[in-house]
């Protein structure tokens, strides 16, 4: 569990973040599994695991560069979207964005 303010860590049954103070007995206390369990989201957790660790880093300021990458219809659009629904929880800011999918539209 994380706290939502700093992305810090935080011991189950923890009251306040050690490192923010966040009170965490808040209704917007939310948990990784209970945003993932409530998606309906199957398979991928060590790769969405691997997403949320960055997260954490950068809610604290310390950011990372992770890459996506795999062939088409793998799901990284699908593992995305439940990244930004646990940013979203943190009271993360989330912006999304996409390519134009035209014809003569670049391959790369």
């Amino acid at each position: 569990m994380f706290c939502p303010k700093c992305g810090h860590e935080k011991p189950q049954g923890a009251r306040s973040c050690d490192f923010c103070d966040q009170d965490l007995n808040t209704p917007s206390d939310s948990t990784i599994t209970d945003v993932v369990r409530s998606s309906g989201f199957v398979g991928r957790q060590r790769e969405l695991g691997e997403l949320t660790s960055a997260l954490g880093d950068a809610i604290s300021g310390h950011g990372r560069l992770v890459l996506l990458g795999g062939d088409p219809g793998i799901g990284k659009t699908c593992i995305v979207q439940e990244l930004a629904a646990i940013a979203d929880a943190r009271s993360a800011d989330v912006f999304w964005e996409h390519c134009y999918e035209g014809e003569g539209a670049p391959p790369y």
